[in-house]
């Protein structure tokens, strides 16, 4: 299964909205499967995620999602 059919199986299994933000659109194109550094300043080393990263095909706009929550089971409210 490609990157883009995951993302789509994952915002229609769990109710999410796949309208960008601002253009309201619903033309997605997968930019990047790969790994973005998150910088915490609380002393704490780097810490990595892996993304999906998400770009409106027509605006623009970036989203991300956690690739390991895109790949889990759907899980009950409070799980």
């Amino acid at each position: 299964m490609d990157d883009v059919k995951k993302v789509e199986g994952f915002f229609e299994e769990r109710g999410v909205s796949d309208d960008c933000p601002f253009c309201a659109t619903t033309e997605w194109g997968v930019f990047a499967n790969g790994e973005i550094t998150v910088k915490i300043t609380t002393g704490v080393p780097e810490n990595k995620m892996d993304t999906y990263v998400l770009v409106c095909l027509n605006c623009g706009f970036v989203r991300m999602h956690l690739k390991d929550r895109l790949l889990t089971p759907k899980r009950s409210v409070g799980q």
